[in-house]
C-alpha cells in the first residue's frame, strides 16, 4: 500500500520507511578507516608509567636493547644491567614493573632473578633474543611492532597476551 503524497507539508518524518536518506559524507562516517601496519607502528603511545629493567650480560647488546626499547616505549624509563647481582639489587630497590631478559643467555631461565620476578604479582617478564637487534634492518619500525606489542597492555589484565 502506498502513502498519498502531501505537497502541502515540508516536514519529513525520520521514521518513514520510504524516506531515502543521502549517503554520509566522509566526515560523518561513524567508524574511522583502519590504520595500516605502518601507521599503527608509527602511532605514538604513552609509556611514561613504565619502568623497564633490562638484564643482558653482553655490553653491546645491553646498550642496543636499552636504546631500542627507549625509542619504542615512548616515555618509559629503561635501564640496563650486566649482571644478575645488579639486577637483583635494582629489583629490590626500585619501582620496576617490566623486566626484559635474553632467553638465549645460559642460566637465565633458572636464575634467582627470574624466580623473584615470577613471584611478583604485577611483574611483566619479557624474554626475547636480543641478538637480532644488533642489525639495523631489524630495527625498522614495522619489524619492531611485534616487540612493542609485548609491552602494549594494561597491567593486571585478565586477558592473555598475544603478539
Amino acid at each position: 500500500m502506498t502513502k498519498p503524497i502531501d505537497n502541502d507539508t515540508n516536514i519529513l518524518n525520520e521514521n518513514d520507511e520510504n524516506l531515502v536518506k543521502p549517503p554520509l559524507t566522509e566526515t560523518e562516517t561513524k567508524t574511522p578507516a583502519p590504520l595500516s601496519a605502518a601507521e599503527q607502528a608509527a602511532a605514538a603511545r604513552d609509556y611514561s608509567e613504565r619502568h623497564v629493567l633490562v638484564w643482558e650480560e653482553d655490553d653491546e647488546r645491553c646498550g642496543i636493547a636499552v636504546e631500542v626499547l627507549s625509542d619504542l616505549l615512548i616515555g618509559a624509563y629503561v635501564k640496563g644491567v650486566k649482571t644478575e647481582k645488579e639486577a637483583l639489587a635494582l629489583l629490590d630497590a626500585g619501582e620496576w614493573d617490566t623486566f626484559v631478559v635474553d632467553f638465549t643467555t645460559e642460566g637465565v631461565s633458572i636464575s634467582e632473578f627470574i624466580k623473584k620476578v615470577n613471584n611478583r604479582l604485577d611483574a611483566i617478564l619479557v624474554a626475547i633474543s636480543m641478538t637480532p637487534l644488533k642489525l639495523l634492518e631489524e630495527r625498522e619500525t614495522t619489524k619492531l611492532e611485534p616487540l612493542r606489542r609485548l609491552f602494549d597492555y594494561e597491567k593486571n589484565a585478565v586477558a592473555p597476551i598475544r603478539a
